[in-house]
C-alpha cells in the first residue's frame, strides 16, 4: 500500500514539473514569435497592424508574375531603404491605377471596337520577350524616350543619330503581337503605358508638328487641307485658292522657308501664308470633324486597347522622370538604364500653363467638344478638363 502511494505522488509530481516546463516553454517560444513579428512589421514599414492595401494584405497585388520579382513589397534590408520605400509608394499607386481603369472600363461601358480594329491596336505595342516587358506607345507622351530605353536595354541603339532609324530598329528588334492571348500580354510580362493629359499632349502635337507648318510632311498630309478647310477668306480669293495655295506649298518646301525671317512680298497678302499652316483653332477643328484620328491625337484608351489590355504599371508623364526612375529602380535596371527625354518638342516643354495660353485661341464651346471626344481618357486616368474651360474664349 505504501508502495502504491509512493509510486502515484511520483507521477503526480512529474505531471506537475513536466507540466511547468511544458508551459515556461510555451510562453517563451510564443514572446519570441512575437517580437519576431513585430520586428518584420517594422522592417516592411507597416504604420499599424491594421493598415493594408486591400483586404488587409500586406503584399501588394498588381497582377504580376512573382518570378520576376514584382508580386511583392519591398524590405528595407536592401542597400538603400529610400529607394525600397519609394517603390512601395510607387506600387500602391500602380495598383490603385489599376484598379481605377478596371473600373471604369465597367463603369463606362467600354466595348471593345471592331474585332479587326481591335486586332490592329496590337500593332501598335513593342514587346521585350527577353526582359518580360510589353510597351504601349502614346505618341506626345515620352513615346520616343521609352522604346530608345528599351533598345539600350538590348543593347541596340547607339546614340541620337540614329533617330531617323528608330522604328526600323524598332521592327528588328522586337517581335510582333498579333493575338490577345500572346504571352506579351500575360501576368509573366511586366505591361506598361504612359499617359498624359489629353489636351496637354493635343497642344504638344500642334506645336511639334503643325505650327509654323515646321514638319514638311505633317503640312502636305494635314496642314494644307485644314488650313484651305477652315481658313476665312474673301470670295475674290476663294475663287482662286488653288494657286493661293500652292504658292504656299512651293515656299514651304523651298530652302528659302528655312531662312527667311520674314514672308516674301509675293506671300504677305496670301491668306493661306497668314500664317504659314494652321492655327491651333484651325487644328483642333480638324481634329474634332475628321473622322481620321492620327496616332498623335487619338484617344489613348483607344489605341491602345486600356479596357481590353490589362495594364499593371500605368506612368503618368506629369511626373515623368520620378515615376521612369522608380520603375527602373524596381525593375532592377538601375546600373544599365537611366531617365531620358528624346525629341521633345522646340520650345520648350508643353506644360499645363503653355496649354492655357493655346487654349484662349478656340471657344468654350470648341472645349466642350473637346471633353467629349476625349471624355474616356479623362476619366480613366483622373484628369481634370476645368482649368482649360476657364482658359477658353469668352
Amino acid at each position: 500500500m505504501m508502495y502504491f502511494q509512493k509510486c502515484v505522488c511520483f507521477i503526480l509530481f512529474m505531471s506537475l514539473f513536466l507540466g511547468s516546463l511544458f508551459a515556461l516553454f510555451e510562453g517563451s517560444n510564443l514572446k519570441m514569435i512575437k517580437i519576431k513579428k513585430m520586428q518584420q512589421n517594422k522592417t516592411i514599414g507597416i504604420i499599424s497592424e491594421s493598415y493594408s492595401i486591400e483586404n488587409n494584405s500586406s503584399v501588394l497585388n498588381t497582377s504580376l508574375n512573382v518570378k520576376h520579382g514584382t508580386n511583392r513589397i519591398i524590405r528595407n534590408n536592401d542597400s538603400d531603404s529610400n529607394v525600397s520605400y519609394k517603390i512601395n509608394d510607387f506600387l500602391r499607386e500602380q495598383a490603385r491605377r489599376q484598379r481605377h481603369v478596371h473600373a471604369s472600363c465597367k463603369q463606362l461601358e467600354i466595348r471593345s471596337s471592331h474585332p479587326k480594329l481591335l486586332r490592329h491596336s496590337l500593332l501598335n505595342l513593342f514587346a521585350d520577350r527577353q526582359h518580360h516587358l510589353t510597351f504601349c506607345p502614346v505618341y506626345k507622351s515620352a513615346s520616343t524616350s521609352w522604346l530608345i530605353t528599351l533598345l539600350q536595354l538590348n543593347d541596340r541603339w547607339n546614340g541620337v543619330g540614329e533617330l531617323p532609324r528608330l522604328q526600323s530598329i524598332l521592327k528588328k528588334t522586337f517581335s510582333g503581337i498579333y493575338k490577345f492571348d500572346d504571352e506579351a500580354l500575360s501576368e509573366s510580362s511586366n505591361r506598361f503605358i504612359v499617359v498624359r493629359h489629353p489636351f496637354e499632349r493635343l497642344v504638344s502635337c500642334y506645336r511639334d508638328k503643325f505650327e509654323f507648318a515646321k514638319k514638311g510632311y505633317y503640312y502636305r498630309k494635314y496642314g494644307e487641307n485644314m488650313v484651305k478647310s477652315y481658313r476665312v477668306i474673301s470670295k475674290l480669293q476663294r475663287n482662286n485658292k488653288n494657286t493661293l495655295s500652292k504658292n504656299v506649298i512651293l515656299y514651304r518646301d523651298s530652302k528659302a522657308f528655312k531662312v527667311d525671317t520674314e514672308l516674301p512680298e509675293s506671300l504677305k497678302y496670301n491668306p493661306y501664308a497668314n500664317p504659314i499652316g494652321p492655327t491651333f483653332a484651325e487644328f483642333t477643328s480638324s481634329v474634332l470633324d475628321s473622322t481620321h484620328e492620327d496616332e498623335h491625337w487619338k484617344p489613348m484608351y483607344k489605341y491602345c486597347s486600356l479596357c481590353r489590355i490589362d495594364y499593371n504599371f500605368i506612368l503618368k508623364f506629369e511626373n515623368l522622370y520620378s515615376e521612369s526612375q522608380t520603375f527602373i529602380d524596381h525593375l532592377k535596371y538601375t546600373s544599365v538604364l537611366k531617365t531620358r527625354w528624346d525629341n521633345p518638342t522646340k520650345g520648350g516643354s508643353t506644360s499645363g500653363d503653355r496649354t492655357c495660353e493655346y487654349f484662349k485661341q478656340i471657344s468654350i464651346d470648341a472645349v466642350k467638344r473637346l471633353i467629349e471626344k476625349y471624355n474616356n481618357d479623362l476619366l480613366l486616368f483622373q484628369y481634370l478638363p476645368d482649368k482649360y474651360i476657364e482658359c477658353a474664349k469668352k
